[in-house]
C-alpha cells in the first residue's frame, strides 16, 4: 500500500500494492502523489467521458512509464482532460498531480507537455471560469520553477512551454533569464515565445530576437510577431529567410509536437493571407523561390495559398508564377 493504505489500480484492473507497476518502480514522491490521486474524488468532476474516475489509474499508467501512444491508457489521460483542445472540471483537478509527477521525475516532459496544453486553451466545458485550468497551472509554478534549471534540454523546453502558457507577467524575469542564459536554442525559442504571451513591450522582444544568431530564436521572432498580431515588416522577411530549414526548426517546438502544424514557413504565409498582407506573401514566396536556403518543396507547397489570395494583384500573381518557374 501508498501511504494512509491508498491501493493503486492499473488500467488492466489489476490492484498492486507497494511500490511499483508491472514491476517498474516507483519513488517515495510518485507513490505520495498516486496515492493522493487515488483518495482525490473524481466522480465530482467530469472529462470528456463524463465521469472521472478513471483518472487516478491513467495517471499511475503515465507515472509507469507505459506507452504515451493515442490508444494507450496515457493517450487516454490527453482525451479525457484535453478533447480536441476542449478542457474540463477534470483538467484542473489534475494539474496538481501532473506539476508534482513532473517535479518527481516521472514522464516529466508529457507531463509538463499536458500542463502547457491545458493551460493553453481558451475552449473550456462546464467550468465556472474560463480561466480555471490556466489558473490551476498558474498555482504550480513553484512546484514548475526548478524543472527550467533541469539537466536535459527537453524538460527545460517543456517547462518553458507550460510556464508560458499561463501568460502570467510573474513570470517574465524567470523566461527572460532562460531566453539569456540557456545553452539550448529550442528552449531558447520557447522561452521567447513565452514571454510574447506575457510581456507588453513585444516590439522590443521581437526586434532583438530577429537579430539573434540562432535560427530557432529568429524563427521564434517571427512566430511571436505574428502572434501578437505584428504587421510585417522586412526585419520579419529577412529573418524568416535566413532560417535554415525553417520546418525542420519549427518541429522542436512544443506546440508543434502538440499540434502538427504543417510547418511554420506555411504558417506564416497563410497568417499573412488571412490578415490581410498577401502581398507581403507574395514577395516572401518570390525571394524564397530564388534562396539557396528554403526548400524548393516548402516554397510549392506554400504557393497556392498566395496564388489563390484574393489580396494580391495580378501583377504579384504573375511575378511569383514565373519565380516558381523559374526555380
Amino acid at each position: 500500500m501508498g501511504p494512509g493504505g491508498a491501493k493503486f489500480r492499473t488500467p488492466r484492473d489489476e490492484t498492486i500494492y507497494g511500490v511499483s507497476i508491472h514491476g517498474i518502480p516507483l519513488s517515495p514522491e510518485v507513490v505520495s502523489v498516486l496515492a493522493d490521486a487515488e483518495v482525490f474524488d473524481w466522480t465530482a468532476v467530469s472529462h470528456a467521458y463524463w465521469d472521472a474516475a478513471d483518472v487516478p489509474a491513467m495517471l499511475a499508467a503515465l507515472a509507469a512509464g507505459q506507452d504515451v501512444g493515442p490508444d494507450s491508457p496515457v493517450g487516454d489521460l490527453w482525451g479525457s482532460l484535453y478533447h480536441q483542445g476542449t478542457v474540463y472540471p477534470a483538467s484542473t483537478a489534475a494539474v496538481p498531480f501532473l506539476a508534482r509527477l513532473a517535479a518527481a521525475g516521472a514522464e516529466a516532459k508529457e507531463c509538463l507537455l499536458q500542463l502547457g496544453a491545458m493551460a493553453q486553451s481558451d475552449d473550456g466545458l462546464e467550468l465556472s471560469d474560463p480561466e480555471e485550468v490556466r489558473d490551476a497551472v498558474r498555482g504550480q509554478v513553484g512546484v514548475l520553477r526548478p524543472l527550467a534549471e533541469h539537466g536535459q534540454a527537453e524538460i527545460r523546453q517543456a517547462t518553458v512551454f507550460a510556464l508560458g502558457q499561463t501568460r502570467s507577467c510573474d513570470l517574465a524575469p524567470l523566461l527572460g533569464d532562460v531566453l539569456a542564459h540557456d545553452t539550448e536554442p529550442v528552449v531558447r525559442a520557447e522561452a521567447l515565445m513565452g514571454l510574447a504571451r506575457c510581456e507588453h513591450d513585444v516590439a522590443a522582444l521581437v526586434a532583438s530576437a530577429l537579430d539573434d544568431p540562432d535560427d530557432a530564436v529568429r524563427l521564434a521572432g517571427v512566430v511571436a510577431a505574428l502572434d501578437a498580431g505584428r504587421s510585417w515588416n522586412d526585419s520579419m522577411h529577412e529573418a524568416l529567410l535566413s532560417v535554415a530549414d525553417p520546418d525542420g526548426v519549427s518541429e522542436h517546438f512544443c506546440e508543434n509536437l502538440l499540434d502538427a502544424w504543417y510547418g511554420s514557413f506555411d504558417w506564416v504565409v497563410q497568417m499573412l493571407c488571412e490578415t490581410g498582407q498577401g502581398e507581403a506573401a507574395a514577395r516572401l514566396l518570390i525571394d524564397a523561390a530564388g534562396s539557396e536556403v528554403i526548400s524548393l518543396r516548402t516554397v510549392l507547397h506554400s504557393a497556392p495559398l498566395v496564388l489563390d489570395s484574393p489580396t494580391i494583384d495580378g501583377q504579384s500573381r504573375e511575378a511569383l508564377r514565373q519565380a516558381l518557374a523559374g526555380r
